[in-house]
Parts: C-alpha cells; structure tokens; sequence
C-alpha cells in the first residue's frame, strides 16, 4: 500500500509540473494581448463568472447572483467545475452557462471543452472566479483570459493570474465571500 502511496504522490507532481510548464508557456504568449483595465461593477456590461461547486446548493448560490445581473440587463456567461465524470442531475444546460467536469480537460488539468477557446477570447469587462480553492483547470482560464479586469482568491501564486484578490478560509462560506467581492466591485471609482 505505501508503494503505491507512493507512486499516486510522485504522478500527482508529475502532473502538476507539466501542467504548470504549458500553462506557463502559454501565459507568456498571452500577456502582451491583455489590456488591463478596472472597472467597478455598476460600470460592467460584460461578465465572466469561473466558479467551482461540489453541491447542489453552491450551484444555486452562483446561479442565483448570475440570472440576477442577467435581469440587470448585464450580459453574464459563466463556466461551472464539477469533480465528476457525470454531470450532476440539478445543473441546468443554458446558452450563457457550461460546465466542466473530469471528462472536459487533459490528464494534466487543461481543459478541453469547444467552449473554453471562445470563453478565454471574450474581453469581458469583469471576470471573476468564485471557487473557494485553487483549481488548476479554472485558473488556466482566468490566466489566458482577455478579461480586462480579473478577480479571484488570494494566494501567493495567484497573483499572475488575478488583479484583485480576496482572502478566504476553510471556514469561508460561499454567499459571504461573493458579497465580499461585490461590496469592493461597488465601491471601486474608475
């Protein structure tokens, strides 16, 4: 059993190495594309929303936010993560709403889907990523995003891949940090 501990460790770090030297490689490509810009949320007409959930009710938390800037007149495309190979029986399939799950990216992370190329192009005046931990398949979206102003949790390694960062913990309840994100969103002065 150790051995084969042992074994499952030393891919996992293969993985994430190659993941990380293609992400990279690709990143260095991207950035001279980007234009960077900050925009509070009043201001945005365009949104990208990157999130992950486990359950059906962090799925009905973003969802809720998303068809309430939809009934904004704001124009809200989301992409969804789910760890599993099915997809679960309460997402609900929509033109502005996809989702990725274990059989939409590589074996080292990337994803893989038809939607995520015309995703990262779309200059979106705000893209946030409300996933409560690091996920190495949604930050490769946020990384070669066009967005010009992108938000996310915060950690040391991060911070190539998002403006604005908010801290969270293990205790963080979604609803809560998503308020936190939107309470600063709406205070930002162009």
């Amino acid at each position: 059993m150790t051995t084969n501990y042992k074994t499952v460790r030393l891919f996992s770090k293969l993985k994430k190495r190659v993941g990380n030297y293609f992400f990279q490689k690709e990143l260095l490509n991207n950035k001279s594309i980007r234009k960077r810009r900050i925009i509070n949320f009043t201001d945005a007409k365009n949104i990208g929303v990157l999130y992950s959930f486990s359950d059906e009710e962090e799925y009905k938390i973003v969802n809720e936010y998303i068809k309430k800037w939809q009934d904004e007149n704001k124009k809200v495309q989301s992409i969804g993560f789910f760890n599993s190979k099915r997809i679960p029986h309460y997402f609900i399939q929509k033109l502005s709403c996809d989702l990725i799950t274990k059989a939409n990216y590589n074996w080292y992370g990337k994803p893989t889907s038809k939607f995520v190329e015309p995703f990262i192009s779309e200059p979106f005046d705000i893209l946030v990523d409300f996933s409560l931990k690091n996920n190495f398949t949604l930050q490769y979206i946020s990384g070669l995003s066009q967005s010009g102003f992108k938000i996310g949790s915060f950690d040391s390694g991060n911070s190539n891949y998002y403006d604005l960062m908010f801290k969270n913990n293990e205790t963080t309840d979604l609803r809560d940090y998503i308020h936190q994100i939107l309470y600063y969103l709406n205070s930002l002065n162009n």
